[in-house]
């Protein structure tokens, strides 16, 4: 049986990942791309997916309100089975059980392929009162990042990543310790889809550094010209670039 999908994020890259994972699955077609909640309404009255992967914070209409309206439209049709409804979001896991819903119908960013094929497997439609505490729930907790390190997976708070930075071809997480140091571990993400992600917490500070705003504490210049950011609690500072020294100050 064809699993028909609808992929809804307003970041093109989520959705281009989304769309690279669901690719590799059997049975699985992507149908459409939304980039809003408004969008998110239109298309799945028009191409009645199976399966909805929605994220939640999104301009102009949520996820959640999108959610809500694609339900009651369904009900509003006789014989019209409502779609599947997958959150994909940033938020830390936790809530899924003080929200007592079936985890495949939450999904912590950056999704993984084997957590999107249960969610698929296993998601069951949403009620309004589930959609109502999930509101409340989300807006509560912080998003975290699940990090693999000597084959244990681990759901970091973001409060506790001061910045992730590229080395090589990669990029580190660097973890805050009570010593005033950090824990650097490699992550399986580019740092353009981190910086996305978590737009909201971390500020790019030149090409290959992304920091997090509440580790911000001083922007010195030199008498070169050339201004640097000092992290509070780490020993770790970070030269600007001078195309980004401008949002980076919006910062402080």
């Amino acid at each position: 049986m064809k699993i028909n999908v609808l992929v809804v994020d307003d970041e093109p890259l989520a959705r281009a990942r989304l769309r690279r994972l669901l690719s590799n699955m059997v049975d699985v077609d992507v149908v459409g791309e939304a980039r809003n909640g408004q969008e998110a309404i239109e298309l799945a009255a028009k191409l009645m997916p199976t399966f909805i992967l929605m994220d939640i914070n999104m301009p102009e209409v949520n996820g959640l309100d999108a959610a809500a309206q694609i339900l009651a439209n369904s009900r509003a049709q006789d014989g019209v089975s409502a779609p599947s409804i997958v959150f994909c979001t940033a938020y830390d896991s936790f809530a899924i059980k003080a929200f007592e819903l079936n985890a495949s119908a939450y999904l912590l960013k950056p999704v993984s392929s084997s957590d999107l094929e249960s969610a698929l497997s296993n998601a069951t439609q949403l009620s309004q009162i589930q959609l109502d505490a999930l509101e409340q729930l989300t807006n509560q907790v912080k998003p975290s990042l699940s990090i693999q390190s000597d084959g244990v997976t681990e759901k970091i708070s973001i409060d506790k990543i001061a910045y992730f930075r590229v080395e090589g071809k990669y990029v580190v997480a660097a973890l805050a310790t009570d010593s005033g140091g950090v824990e650097e571990t490699f992550v399986n993400y580019s740092l353009k889809e981190l910086e996305s992600l978590f737009e909201d917490d971390f500020q790019r500070v030149h090409r290959g550094a992304v920091v997090n705003k509440e580790y911000m504490t001083k922007l010195i210049r030199d008498d070169k010209g050339v201004t640097s950011i000092e992290l509070r609690t780490i020993r770790a500072k970070f030269t600007v670039s001078r195309r980004l020294l401008g949002e980076v100050k919006k910062c402080f």
